[in-house]
This record gives structure tokens, C-alpha cells and sequence, in this order.
């Protein structure tokens, strides 16, 4: 059996996955002003900007009366395998007279790309996108606030094994293992619709205010894939003899999405795969007017996935050692393949998220009001409660400032620690004119100056009126 052959029947649940196109998503990237802070948004969101983060903050927001977000847009991606110049050299083909085509990779193309994995035993590679389709929010006093907001959001990660690369590069020569079970791959598309509502409560007395939000969501999901299990290996003893095991199973919902690519189905209502429940929960509460505490848990719920279900899978051991042998050829590659079936109703997880912030109004705090401008200054811890589309377990940490020379020009800027992206520094700024506010950020600047080197980046922009 032909390298070739056999690892692009290895690699099919990971295709599947991927070439399902989804991008993915976190629900702090709903928050311009934050992504410039470093997503410190917990503690030092405001009105509107909140929801999706911290709904308690919705009723902060006491000067309008309403807001409207106008379609804010942020994408985020990253890789530890892949850099924009290895992407456009090894996978966009090369240019000729009669067309594009094909770039082999040489052996040391093949060692630069498996560099990337440095010691570790698998790359992630991921992607983020949110739109806001539709918010509007209404102050009303001391009876509270209220927001509606209607949020596309589509979450995807792909964790690889190196040993894929290996294989793929180099084929199975004699005295070769290749172990493939830590793969993980899961990818979804959600819309969400959400009814906010938040207002401030008696505070204790060691709190000069104190306010309580929550948001309900109705979801609609429009695409899932995942792998559950994938535990295939593949050994060549120094015969020459091909032997292994092929234990997998990766189901998907929303299968004709999968099929047929994004584009026949980008329409306003596409036909939903999965509906379900969810909601966000904060509080927030202010010390002297300048220490803003806050704490919220979002997207607690789960989808139920019933339209367009089916489900591929593999459970079988081989040996082959004659591979010019046509049936043994045969045998293993279907093997590995697996069979499609249509597969049963389940239920995945939102990606349910723990933020604790705070954030203090320095220009507050100076004593005497001869502070230059205005300047807060904010923190925050994040833990996602499961590795879905949208959420990590690993935890992370990040601080922020936003600086206002004058009202009209925010400055932004912060560092974030974990999550996906390791370490990132932020930028970020706004053009606020009367009931007008725009902004523009990034999550990881130092991308915009990687050029070929880039493995990390997003972008950011939103526009918002008050009246």
C-alpha cells in the first residue's frame, strides 16, 4: 500500500472536520473595547459592549438611554504548526506559464514544517469569528436595563498529531510506529438570540454600588463535527510487514453544510441542525467609585443536534505483507475509511466560561482630580470548563488599560497570558463623536509585524450609537 494511499485514508475524520470551513469563536470577542485591553472586558465593560461577557454590566451604562451596535466583527486564528509563509509557500501552489500548480516539498521543506512542532507531540491549529447581527439596549432607570442581541458565532480546533506529518512526508519504512489517538478535532456554527437583563441592587456596606444581570439565549446550530475517539496506529516491523489497528468514530450534524460548503447555505435562515438553551450570569460591584469588582459565568447550556446526523467509524486490525497485493490494498484502505451511517440525536456543551475581574479608575483615585485625562486600569482570570469549539480548559490571564487624553480618542492597550495564544499584546483605539463610537483592535499586535513569520492574529472593529 502506497504512503500516499494510506494517509489520506488515515487523515479522513480530520478532513471531514476540516473542510467543513468553520471558523471559531469565544464570547469576549463580542467586545471591541475589550479585545484592545487584552480581553480584560469582566470587569471594564460597559452597556451594551457587556453582553455575552458579563450581563450585570449592561445596567452600568447610565448616560443613554439607548444603544445600537452596528454588525461588530472580530476574527481571531492561530497556529503552532503553520505561519502565514509556510501556508502561502507549501499550500497556494506555484505559478506558471499554463496555470498554477502543484509545490513538492523537498527534504528540507519536510524538516523545517515538522520544526514547528518543536517537542511537542501535537500542533493546534484554530480559528475565531463573531458577528453581531443585531444589538439594541434600553436604559430605564431604576427599573433596569434590557438588551436584545442576535450573535452568529462558529467555533473550530484542530489538534494533529506530529506523527501525521511523519507519516505523510516519509511513508512507513521498515522499523517505523506511528501512533495517531491524539487527535482531536471538533468544529461547530451557532446563532445566538438573547434577551439581557440587568439592574443595580441595595449594596452592603463595603460596596458603594452593586449591580446583578443575566442573559437567556435561544440557540440555533447550524453545523457540528467532531472525532470522539481515535486511537488508530501503524507499525512496519524490519520485514517490511504493515500491521495495525484502526479504532475511530467522528459524526457530524448538519451533514449537507459539510457536504456542500458554506456558500450554498450562507442565507439569512439556513435550515437549523440543532436548538438549545443557554445562559450568562454576572455581578458587579463598585469600592469608593474608582474599584470595580466583577464575576460572571456565560454560555451555561447545551445544544441537542437531531437534523442531518451521521456518524463514520472504524473498529479493525490488519496485517499486510505483500503490499503489491491488490485485495490486501483494498482491504486496508477501507479499513481505515471506515463506514458512514446515519447516527443518533446527541447534545454538546456550550462553552461555558468563569471570568473574575476588576479594573480601577486611576484618574478617580488621584487625589486632588489633576489627573491628565482619564485612565482605567484592568485585570482578569478566565477558565473555560471543557476543550469545545469556542472554550479551553487551559486557563488564562490578562491585564489592560484604556487611556482618554480627551473623551473623544481612547487608547488601548494590554497582555494576556495562557489560553490559546500563550502570550499576546494588545492594541486597540476609538473615534467617539457625539452619539457615534467606533472602534478598531487586535489581540496580538505583534502579528501585524510578523509578515511571513505571523502564526497568530485577529482583528476587530464595531460601531456603536447612543442616544
Amino acid at each position: 500500500m502506497s504512503p500516499r494511499r494510506c494517509i489520506a485514508a488515515c487523515a479522513l475524520p480530520a478532513a471531514l472536520l476540516l473542510s467543513s470551513g468553520l471558523p471559531a469563536r469565544g464570547a469576549d470577542w463580542s467586545s471591541v473595547r475589550g479585545i484592545g485591553m487584552g480581553r480584560t472586558a469582566a470587569a471594564a465593560g460597559r452597556g451594551l459592549e457587556a453582553v455575552g461577557i458579563n450581563p450585570a454590566l449592561l445596567a452600568t451604562e447610565h448616560e443613554a438611554t439607548v444603544t445600537v451596535g452596528i454588525a461588530p466583527v472580530s476574527v481571531h486564528f492561530g497556529s503552532d504548526i503553520l505561519t502565514v509563509g509556510s501556508y502561502n509557500r507549501y499550500f497556494t501552489g506555484v505559478g506558471t506559464d499554463t496555470g498554477t500548480v502543484a509545490y513538492y516539498l523537498t527534504d528540507a521543506d519536510k524538516a523545517s514544517i515538522l520544526e514547528q512542532f518543536g517537542d511537542a507531540p501535537t500542533g493546534m491549529t484554530y480559528a475565531d469569528a463573531d458577528a453581531g447581527l443585531l444589538g439594541l439596549s434600553f436604559h430605564l432607570g431604576e427599573a433596569g436595563s434590557f438588551a436584545l442581541t442576535v450573535s452568529e458565532r462558529a467555533a473550530a480546533f484542530a489538534d494533529i498529531p506530529r506523527d501525521y506529518a511523519e507519516f505523510l512526508f516519509f511513508g512507513n519504512p521498515p522499523g517505523s510506529a506511528f501512533d495517531f489517538s491524539a487527535t482531536d478535532l471538533k468544529a461547530s456554527w451557532l446563532r445566538e438570540y438573547g434577551l439581557t437583563y440587568a439592574r443595580s441592587l441595595p449594596a452592603p456596606e463595603f460596596l458603594t454600588e452593586l449591580y446583578a444581570g443575566a442573559t437567556l439565549k435561544l440557540v440555533s446550530g447550524f453545523g457540528y463535527a467532531e472525532v470522539l475517539g481515535f486511537t488508530t496506529t501503524l507499525a512496519t516491523d524490519d520485514a517490511g510487514v504493515l500491521s495495525g489497528d484502526v479504532h475511530f468514530r467522528a459524526r457530524t450534524a448538519g451533514a449537507k453544510i459539510l457536504n456542500d460548503g458554506l456558500g450554498p447555505h450562507l442565507e439569512p435562515f439556513p435550515k437549523a441542525s440543532g436548538s438549545g438553551v443557554g445562559a450568562d450570569l454576572g455581578v458587579s460591584g463598585v469600592v469608593d467609585g474608582w474599584l470595580t469588582v466583577a464575576l460572571s459565568v456565560t454560555d451555561i447550556g447545551s445544544v441537542a443536534w437531531s437534523g442531518d446526523v451521521e456518524e463514520r467509524s472504524a473498529d479493525t486490525s490488519y496485517v499486510i505483507d505483500n503490499p503489491l497485493d491488490e485485495g490486501q490494498r483494498d482491504f486496508i484502505e477501507n479499513s481505515l475509511t471506515g463506514e458512514v451511517r446515519k447516527g443518533e440525536a446527541f447534545q454538546t456543551s456550550l462553552p461555558t466560561t468563569l471570568r473574575v475581574g476588576a479594573a480601577m479608575a486611576v484618574h478617580t483615585l488621584a487625589a486632588g482630580g489633576d489627573f491628565p485625562g482619564e485612565l482605567v486600569v484592568a485585570a482578569e482570570y478566565q477558565q473555560g470548563f471543557a476543550n469545545v469549539p469556542g472554550a479551553t480548559t487551559t486557563p488564562r490571564g490578562a491585564l489592560g488599560a484604556e487611556y482618554r487624553p480627551i473623551p473623544a480618542l481612547p487608547l488601548r492597550a494590554g497582555v494576556s497570558v495562557g489560553g490559546y495564544d500563550g502570550l499576546a499584546f494588545a492594541l486597540g483605539f476609538g473615534l467617539h463623536a457625539g452619539p457615534l463610537e467606533f472602534d478598531v483592535a487586535t489581540s496580538n499586535v505583534t502579528s501585524l509585524f510578523a509578515g511571513d513569520d505571523m502564526a497568530h492574529g485577529s482583528a476587530a472593529v464595531g460601531l456603536r450609537m447612543r442616544f
